[in-house]
């Protein structure tokens, strides 16, 4: 609390400002999308890994949408400016996504979205 009385809201304090991502940063860390069926069960686990940008989970949310996906279980984490998601999917009928081309379509899908996001803070050479 400031000595005015007035709390800050912490979305005002935070540095907004975006982390760019170098080439030196791409290399080391490449954005990628595992698809896994053999750990769970009863769904298709989806990890992806990118640099960190604000809306990236959103995307990630409106491209699993788009493949009329649920997400079971979620766990959605940020190490260095790097986002590592994995999500627990099913198809609408509670089932895993074993189709490869289905599989192949939402990987590009997902790189696609995330290679964007990334295109849109890249410093221009």
């Amino acid at each position: 609390m400031l000595k005015t009385g007035v709390k800050e809201r912490w979305t005002d304090i935070i540095d907004k400002s975006p982390v760019l991502i170098t080439q030196e940063r791409l290399e080391l860390n490449p954005p990628r999308v595992d698809i896994d069926n053999e750990t769970s069960p009863d769904c298709t686990i989806l990890e992806v890994r990118a640099p960190d940008r604000p809306g990236l989970l959103s995307e990630i949310g409106g491209v699993l949408d788009q493949f009329s996906l649920n997400i079971d279980l979620a766990f959605i984490a940020t190490e260095s400016y790097q986002l590592v998601d994995v999500f627990y999917v099913t198809d609408l009928e509670a089932n895993k996504i074993t189709d490869k081309r289905r599989l192949d379509d939402i990987r590009d899908a997902l790189m696609e979205r995330i290679e964007a996001r990334i295109a849109e803070v890249r410093p221009k050479s």
